[in-house]
């Protein structure tokens, strides 16, 4: 019997018996095959072994048959386990479709319902926005594609399309209002404690904003000669919790205090182009295990206390605009992009930013004419441009004192 270098031999029942290399698994035939043909090199110049001279001791292939007999035997048990648990990994891949479907319609409900309304959905609400789970959703179709679930997986890649385009449309504005001269330019950024003093005072020059507000500075007093120098027409104030303004006119008072646990707000009475501003200089705790119920519902206080006078609110509230937390304010202020927004309104992270956490709020008094926002390589955040137009009617003195 002819034994050709490419097929394997295999014990049974104590004799050697054929297997060709295309009834075998390609991993295992033709490494093997060409392992035997090698290995038999003392029948030099014989491509072709016959069966006798492969079973006898001259050919010392035997160890090699037998590490063959037991790969099969492994592959063997291998097999029966699988189809053992063939059931059982079908029913897990059910089961884990299921489960990622419920954290899918879950998270829905608590973005578009519930929202953070409640403290125990507010950590799923602030990690959800529309484009983490238009990536989520498309994550999941895949899965749903694979296990043969087209219906599935179609209504999962229809959902992801539906978000971005919602998300985008919300977040994209097109105001055609160009700024005049005469009005008030207002600025704020999250300066994340930049401090290449040289290269943020140039950016921020380029503005040339009557009123400008920071949070996370990173302003040292060592360095307020260049900012003077840089801005010598701007009244330049360092403020508690690592705040700064500056402003072309001059600032008559101020008042800082605690924000909830871990935040902070500076409240400066301003007088620039002989009208007065309240300036609320916010930063709220961005921790998303903690609740900013108690800081909003002491920002509402003053807010409802300045609220007939111009104010401007403005900061880092690291809270999405349409958090239901803004409701109370919304009937004092105006928010600055949803009246005269230009562009695209997300401001973190940079470079791909998909939550409107920075914030311009105005009072009714005052029309915002132009928002828009800047991009940087300095900040995780981009910073708010607004103009609105400087009030009519005099200087309005109420509020608390």
């Amino acid at each position: 019997m002819a034994f050709p270098f490419r097929q394997t031999g295999m014990w049974k029942n104590g004799k050697v018996i054929l297997i060709s290399a295309s009834q075998a698994h390609p991993w295992m035939a033709t490494p093997i095959a060409k392992f035997i043909h090698h290995s038999c090199q003392c029948h030099a110049g014989i491509e072709t072994l016959t069966f006798r001279k492969f079973a006898s001791d001259e050919c010392m292939c035997s160890p090699l048959l037998r590490f063959c007999q037991t790969i099969v035997k492994i592959e063997t048990f291998m097999r029966k386990l699988w189809h053992q648990f063939i059931p059982v990994i079908r029913l897990g891949s059910l089961l884990l479709r299921i489960f990622l479907s419920g954290i899918l319609i879950s998270c829905l409900v608590i973005r578009f319902l519930l929202k953070d309304g409640s403290e125990a959905f507010a950590v799923v609400y602030y990690c959800t926005p529309l484009p983490v789970l238009a990536i989520f959703s498309l994550l999941l179709g895949i899965i749903w594609l694979l296990s043969k679930r087209i219906r599935v997986a179609r209504a999962c890649f229809i959902f992801t399309l539906v978000s971005l385009m919602a998300w985008s449309y919300k977040n994209i504005s097109l105001n055609t209002r160009t700024p005049a001269a005469k009005d008030v330019k207002l600025l704020f950024w999250n300066a994340a404690n930049n401090r290449r003093t040289e290269e943020i005072t140039s950016y921020i020059q380029n503005f040339d904003a009557d009123i400008i507000g920071f949070v996370e500075a990173g302003i040292g007093k060592r360095k307020m000669g260049i900012w003077k120098a840089v801005f010598p027409n701007h009244d330049i104030q360092i403020l508690p919790g690592d705040m700064a303004l500056l402003t072309k006119g001059g600032i008559i008072s101020k008042e800082s205090g605690a924000l909830g646990r871990r935040g902070r707000y500076n409240l400066i009475k301003v007088v620039s182009e002989g009208k007065l501003f309240h300036v609320l200089l916010v930063d709220i705790d961005g921790d998303p295990l903690r609740s900013r119920a108690p800081a909003f519902e002491q920002l509402a206080e003053m807010i409802r206390a300045y609220g007939q006078t111009n104010l401007i609110v403005m900061g880092d509230f690291n809270t999405p605009l349409d958090s239901v937390l803004f409701d109370p304010l919304r009937e004092y202020l105006t928010h600055a992009f949803e009246s005269g927004g230009k562009g695209f309104s997300p401001s973190w992270p940079v470079p791909l930013p998909v939550l409107v956490i920075d914030h311009i709020w105005v009072s009714k008094r005052l029309t915002v004419v132009d928002c828009n926002l800047s991009w940087s390589r300095f900040s995780d955040h981009r910073s708010v441009v607004a103009h609105i137009e400087p009030p009519t009617a005099g200087p309005i003195e109420t509020g608390r004192r």
